[in-house]
């Protein structure tokens, strides 16, 4: 039995991080986020809508590609979505368990280890199959690869990695190439060998991200990907936001800089080992930046992955194994798992039990949790859309609440849609605002509530001078 464990490791990893995570990403309610925005556009592309010519996407496309052809061939709606959302998580844990393994670090510690890092990791759940985390995810495979470093292709899996990261989301795939550059240098030295070694990868990298480019451009939106993912991403950086746990993210940082040099000046690692951590330790730092600009509490734990592998690394070397604490870890990790298992078997019979599977299956909400005030506001909305199209009116709800009123109508907007600052193109705000001035036929929903930190008040200020207010229906005013 013990040796079906040990062979069949990676399986049972898998299954058991599906375990204690499918009932928290089964449980996350239908509301105004993260999941409902990328969803939508997911949903939006599988009925016909292009990328970017239609949809104010501003990541590159990697992630809209793969979740797009899923959903079209199993199902697109919330459950299959929120389904994907756990499998990408427990594939992530999977490959941080084979980076300790990688590590020679035990089977049964590299399992401890991923345990504790679920205390941390574990509000990730709630973003659901997401961009970000994809591109962290081919992140750690690169890593892992850069570690094992056993294949003689090595150079092309690391451009397909590079491209991937890239084409996922720009910034992380930047971050990931210069890392990658970095650890190069630092183990192999400035050399001749080095520069071709790296001239290889990235030719790779260029030749694959060419073809995607000629892709979307006889695709008719090569232009538009330019737009919104390059030109319109400046404005993006403006919507600064830092939450206080960037805190923690530093201070380990710190640490495991700090120790990584004082480990290497002592020589207290062989070759290999020391390889390792500095290999860990680049990526962390280079990945921490994966914050900027909206250091919230997803973002930060996001860039806490890489900093805490090498954390419990380095904890692995100068004390765990030092004074043998394998039966304290051991409790602690079995500790955690039963509580993981406990509230995901919660969540997840919670879910069964409150559901709409009364809904078809192509309905975008399918298998999804709505409070019952949410959807008495959406089918009062939708209704009301419907009517005004009877009469020959196009009624844009110019919010971030807009998704969750359009999904179950398939209704596409464009930038109209999602109207925050830095997904509006080059053109920003002053373009935007010069949509709203065209409609024709138009009635537009504002919010009478405080404006979301990256909506834009210009274009709400606009709406209020130009139109002129005919009433309100549930949290919004009408304007025509």
């Amino acid at each position: 039995m013990i040796n079906k464990v040990k062979k069949y490791d990676n399986l049972i990893i898998f299954i058991l991080l599906l375990l204690i995570s499918i009932g928290v990403s089964l449980s996350l309610y239908i509301t105004t986020g993260d999941i409902i925005w990328n969803f939508n556009n997911v949903y939006k592309i599988t009925n016909g809508y292009k990328m970017y010519t239609d949809i104010n996407i501003i990541i590159t496309p990697i992630f809209f590609y793969i979740v797009s052809i899923i959903c079209k061939i199993v199902g697109s709606n919330i459950l299959i979505y929120k389904i994907l959302g756990t499998i990408i998580y427990s594939f992530t844990g999977l490959i941080i368990y084979n980076i300790f393994k990688s590590l020679n670090i035990s089977k049964k510690n590299s399992f401890y280890y991923l345990m504790i890092m679920q205390t941390m990791l574990y509000v990730i759940l709630t973003g659901g199959a997401n961009y970000n985390f994809l591109a962290i995810t081919f992140t750690l495979l690169g890593i892992l690869l850069l570690i094992k470093n056993k294949s003689k292709y090595g150079w092309i899996l690391q451009g397909i990695i590079c491209y991937l990261n890239l084409f996922t989301k720009q910034n992380i795939g930047i971050y990931y190439i210069a890392s990658v550059i970095i650890v190069e240098f630092i183990i192999e030295g400035i050399n001749k060998n080095t520069f071709k070694k790296i001239t290889k990868q990235f030719l790779v990298t260029v030749i694959l991200s060419v073809l995607n480019l000629l892709f979307m451009y006889f695709g008719g939106n090569l232009f538009d990907f330019i737009n919104y993912t390059i030109l319109g991403i400046g404005e993006f950086t403006h919507n600064f936001y830092i939450d206080s746990y960037v805190i923690l993210l530093i201070g380990i940082d710190i640490v495991t800089l700090v120790t990584t040099i004082f480990i290497n000046k002592k020589k207290l690692l062989d070759n290999k080992q020391n390889n390792n951590l500095i290999i860990l330790s680049t990526f962390s730092i280079m990945m921490s930046f994966v914050i900027y600009p909206i250091a919230n509490l997803y973002h930060i734990k996001l860039a806490l992955i890489i900093p805490l592998i090498v954390l419990l690394y380095i904890l692995h070397i100068i004390v765990f194994e030092q004074f043998n604490l394998n039966k304290l870890l051991k409790v602690i990790s079995m500790f955690i798992f039963i509580v993981l298992f406990i509230l995901s078997s919660y969540f997840t019979y919670y879910f069964f039990k409150k559901a709409k599977f009364e809904l078809q299956y192509t309905h975008p909400y399918y298998g999804g949790l709505v409070e019952k005030k949410t959807w008495e506001e959406i089918e009062k909305i939708d209704k009301y859309i419907i009517d005004e199209e009877k009469i020959g009116y196009n009624v844009i709800i110019l919010s971030k609440e807009a998704s969750i009123y359009m999904l179950p109508l398939c209704k596409n907007n464009g930038v109209l849609d999602l109207p925050f600052k830095g997904n509006l193109g080059k053109d920003g705000e002053e373009g935007l605002i010069d949509k709203i001035s065209k409609l024709k036929s138009c009635k537009i929903l504002i919010t009478k509530e405080k404006l979301f930190w990256q909506e834009s008040e210009k274009a709400n200020d606009y709406v209020r001078e130009n139109y002129i207010k005919t009433g309100e229906i549930g949290e919004f005013e009408i304007y025509e």
